[in-house]
């Protein structure tokens, strides 16, 4: 997982730098992990992963409890159904995550960003954060799932799955450099 995150987080500051300060603000082959601000991007989005599944643990570990107790048949729920009790229970910390999300941008264009300044930044734009960083993603995680049924192999849905998400992440980070753009023009206007 490691092994495969370096290259994920490194090519996110990639496409950041590209969106915001334009193609020839990244060498051709890309952030390498040669200078101080890919280590601070890293650090963050490592820092950002560790935080949110910290949150995550109270309110998801308490839903499932709490149903668990009241429904002893929950284990056996359909997996979707279960899914589905845990992103909503998921929402609190994937919240908090969103709004501390727009540092990696910051980062990405040399202006490194506080955790403080991120919340203050992102004051009444929570709920559009959530939406569009921490929503939209599930929802298109679970267009893929749904179209696994139209797939004669698994090995036919793990092709598609896979370019599914090599299409839709370079979108996504894309979507956080224009929250970001949008946040930081209101925060240059205020």
């Amino acid at each position: 997982m490691v092994a495969q995150a370096l290259p994920l987080t490194l090519a996110a500051l990639s496409c950041h730098r590209v969106l915001l300060l334009g193609p020839e603000s990244v060498p051709s082959f890309g952030a390498s992990g040669t200078q101080a601000r890919d280590w601070r991007f890293v650090g963050m989005a490592a820092g950002l992963f560790v935080i949110t599944n910290l949150l995550l643990q109270v309110p998801v570990t308490a839903t499932f409890l709490f149903l668990q107790l009241d429904n002893p048949g929950l284990l056996s729920m359909e997996h979707d159904t279960i899914s589905a009790i845990g992103r909503f229970a998921a929402l609190p910390a994937i919240y908090v995550a969103c709004r501390y999300s727009i540092c990696l941008p910051a980062i990405a264009t040399d202006r490194p960003m506080r955790m403080r300044q991120a919340w203050a930044c992102t004051r009444g734009y929570g709920m559009r954060l959530l939406l569009l960083i921490g929503v939209s993603p599930w929802l298109l995680h679970f267009v893929q799932r749904s179209l696994a049924d139209l797939f004669a192999s698994d090995t036919d849905y793990a092709i598609a799955s896979n370019l599914m998400f090599w299409l839709f992440l370079p979108l996504e980070i894309a979507l956080l450099s224009i929250c970001f753009r949008r946040l930081d023009q209101v925060d240059v206007a205020a």
